[in-house]
């Protein structure tokens, strides 16, 4: 994995465990739940979207690594030669 997609997916997990775990603390002190749920909902997004860019960021460079299209690693290769031929019948 490279530096860029490994980096935003580490950003995007700290945001879910310690926006959560902020979200908790100040919904505790302040007494208020829905202030609490509200900061976990958000961290949580906004963390899976960091999460799910970073995915994209390392397919796409494992791509044009690569230099694979996706429908050409699809396509199992057609060969003429290797046609099934009935076996010849011996009297």
């Amino acid at each position: 994995m490279n530096n860029t997609a490994f980096g935003v997916q580490l950003v995007g997990w700290g945001l879910v465990i310690f926006g959560t775990v902020f979200s908790i603390a100040v919904a505790v002190n302040a007494g208020n739940q829905v202030t609490g749920l509200a900061g976990i909902i958000v961290s949580v997004a906004l963390g899976t979207l960091l999460i799910g860019f970073g995915e994209i960021i390392y397919l796409v460079n494992k791509l044009v690594e690569n230099k694979i299209a996706p429908a050409d690693s699809m396509i199992a290769p057609v060969n003429s030669t290797d046609e099934a031929e009935a076996p010849e019948e011996s009297n």
